[in-house]
């Protein structure tokens, strides 16, 4: 798709704070009105070695995207929002990049990327029937054992911090129809081990905490 190269261009531009300042808080409360399209994750997994080298570890990163998927579903599903799976939005690679499609939205209304962004988006919304899209993009390394015991020496011996297991990640929540970012949520440090399900688990109940579906009517 051409996504990525106009959404670079627009964030490289100065178009993405703008766009970023309308969507409120950070994890602030957002009612789901309709259903989301789970774009597939942009996570890439490294392994940190004793000597503080990062090894990026493909498989781990492609195991860790299916079972956020599965979390994900699990996590929205237990909020009554309904949801629908969608591959990658860019070419380079499983999720490239999503990082600027969600931060990169223009504000103008007559700029010619956001004509681009906004048909792109329009595309989603009649192939999944969505009306929102949720976009994450996640960074994270696993310490092998040497480099987590030499972690809890460091922290045991000097109260320094040696560098163990780290995670970087970043939702966001755009509106199909009008292409703007209605909600994010942005999360530092290890919440749960991606390479497992129940790590995936507790990643997404920190990550998408907030969104919710509509309540239930009141009952007379």
């Amino acid at each position: 798709m051409r996504l990525f190269p106009l959404l670079l261009a627009a964030l490289l531009s100065g178009c993405a704070p703008r766009a970023l300042e309308r969507t409120g808080p950070t994890a602030a409360a957002f009612e789901v009105r309709g259903r989301i399209a789970l774009v597939e994750a942009d996570i890439a997994l490294a392994e940190l070695r004793s000597d503080g080298t990062a090894i990026p570890r493909v498989e781990w990163g492609a195991a860790a995207r299916l079972l956020y998927a599965q979390a994900a579903r699990e996590v929205l599903g237990r909020q009554a929002i309904a949801t629908v799976d969608h591959g990658p939005v860019a070419s380079g690679g499983p999720g490239g990049g999503l990082h600027a499609t969600a931060t990169a939205v223009p504000a103008a209304a007559d700029d010619a990327r956001t004509a681009s962004v906004r048909a792109e988006m329009t595309q989603m919304s009649r192939a999944t029937g969505a009306d929102y899209g949720l976009f994450t993009h996640l960074r994270g390394s696993h310490a092998t054992r040497g480099r987590a015991a030499l972690h809890a020496a460091g922290r045991l011996l000097v109260g320094g911090d040696m560098g163990g297991d780290t995670q970087e990640a970043e939702a966001w929540l755009v509106e199909l129809r009008s292409g703007q970012v209605v909600w994010r949520n942005r999360t530092s440090g290890p919440q749960g081990d991606l390479r497992t399900l129940e790590g995936a688990r507790r990643v997404a109940a920190t990550l998408l905490a907030g969104l919710h579906g509509p309540a239930p009517a009141a009952r007379h």
